[in-house]
Formats: structure tokens, C-alpha cells, sequence
């Protein structure tokens, strides 16, 4: 009676620690939470809006994967006549990433960023740290609508 007793215990204790075992199953659980995106924001020493100036010509700006030595792809847009600038490859690499901001092939500023992957409760989250510019004066704006923004002081 005893031993049974004892095996009966045993196989309560078993069943309850593989039991554990199932919350920590993410197999069925689909996950997927991309970067946070980065916007910038160019003005000219005289404040203004190099993105909505007709004398800053968008097509001349390139911003280079210098982790990689890869250009990558940029976009605008505009939220209540303000406009803003995005590469939304930022991000997607884990580590410390650098990229190279130019304009008629002369250097503007640097922007480095350390991305880390975060994994918890099943899913993975990017988490940005130790976020730079060098080369240019900027400040971080928090914007309601669209989180941190750059503003990035450029001289051309």
C-alpha cells in the first residue's frame, strides 16, 4: 500500500512538471512585432524644413548600410505640413548598426543605433539602445503620433 502510495505521489509530481512544460510551448503561438521605424526630421541652420524645401532635392539624399556597405531604400511624408524621412530597413539587424546619411555625395551626419532582439512571452521585440548622430547637431523629439523623431541640423 505504501509503495503505492509513493508511486501514485511520484506520478502526480511527473504530470504536474511536464505540465509546465506546455505554457512554455510557443509552437502554436504566431508572433511577429517588426522595429519600431526610425523618422528623421532635416532643418538648415536657418530652421527650415529641408524636406519640404523646393532647394533640397530629395533624389541626391542617400543613406548607406555602412555595417553592410548597402544603400537603403528611404521614404517621406508629411503630417500636418511637417515632414518627416524614413529607411525602414533600420532595425531589422541585431548589434550595433551605423548608417551614412549623404546628400550629393557629401557626408551629413551618422546615425548609430544598437538593436537587440528581445524574446518573452513567446514573442521577440526589438529593443533600440545607445542611439547616436554624429556629425550634426539633433535632438529627440517625442511626438505623440509617431514616437521619438530626429530632428537633424544639416549644413549644405
Amino acid at each position: 500500500m505504501r509503495n503505492l502510495l509513493q508511486a501514485a505521489i511520484f506520478l502526480m509530481i511527473g504530470l504536474s512538471l511536464n505540465a509546465c512544460d506546455v505554457y512554455d510551448d510557443c509552437s502554436d503561438i504566431t508572433c511577429f512585432t517588426p522595429p519600431a521605424p526610425v523618422y528623421f526630421q532635416l532643418y538648415s541652420d536657418s530652421k527650415q524644413d529641408l524636406l519640404a524645401s523646393d532647394t533640397f532635392e530629395l533624389r541626391f539624399l542617400k543613406i548607406v548600410d555602412a555595417t553592410r556597405d548597402q544603400l537603403i531604400q528611404k521614404d517621406t511624408f508629411s503630417i500636418d505640413g511637417a515632414y518627416y524621412l524614413t529607411a525602414e530597413s533600420i532595425g531589422w539587424q541585431e548589434g550595433v548598426n551605423n548608417y551614412l546619411f549623404t546628400y550629393n555625395d557629401n557626408e551629413l551626419f551618422t546615425f548609430s543605433i544598437q538593436a537587440n532582439q528581445i524574446s518573452e512571452n513567446c514573442c521577440t521585440y526589438t529593443v533600440y539602445e545607445d542611439v547616436s548622430i554624429s556629425g550634426s547637431a539633433f535632438e529627440e523629439v517625442n511626438m505623440t503620433n509617431l514616437g521619438t523623431v530626429y530632428r537633424v541640423k544639416i549644413s549644405l
